[in-house]
């Protein structure tokens, strides 16, 4: 594929994420997040592509709340089926299996932490913790905890690139 502009072009020459190729063109795998020709939608694949093609060796962590309450806000105007409460925590949810099932599994060091909470900033207690099944999930990076895993312990095994670094959904 030769791709001819690079919406972020004097950014990626800057930092050195796009390489030249035959005839000035930039190397498809180099433009960061290229969009394939005739694409309708976003594609999380597209990133983790671009991730796996120029950063191999980077250790890549992604975490978010299956309920996730601004995303879920969005998902709703977007024409998400919204839940009996009103929400769209729903779509987020079924979203993260779906793209850790389909993208993030066979990725080579990617890690997700999927928490069941409705935080949208990571990770502070703000006080804005919606209520899930009854529970108050916490915002707090000291006290989050998913699947006997702590956020935190999370976090830092992901630094030191440590055996107990694994998907926790």
């Amino acid at each position: 594929m030769r791709i001819t502009s690079c919406p972020w072009f004097p950014r990626s020459a800057k930092y050195g994420a796009h390489g030249s190729g035959p005839g000035g063109g930039i190397v498809g795998n180099t433009c960061p997040i290229a969009v394939p020709a005739g694409s309708t939608d976003w594609n999380l694949e597209w990133v983790v592509g671009y991730n796996a093609d120029n950063f191999p060796d980077v250790l890549k962590a992604f975490t978010d709340d299956y309920s996730d309450s601004a995303v879920s806000q969005f998902a709703c105007l977007l024409g998400a089926t919204p839940n009996p409460n009103g929400s769209c925590a729903g779509a987020v949810a079924s979203t993260l299996s779906a793209e850790f099932n389909d993208v993030i599994s066979n990725a080579r060091n990617y890690k997700v932490f999927f928490y069941t909470g409705a935080c949208h900033t990571q990770r502070e207690d703000d006080g804005n913790s919606l209520s899930i099944g009854g529970a108050k999930p916490s915002c707090d990076y000291d006290k989050m905890q998913q699947s006997d895993v702590n956020f935190n312990d999370w976090v830092n095994a992901w630094i030191n690139d440590s055996p107990a670094w694994v998907n926790v959904r």
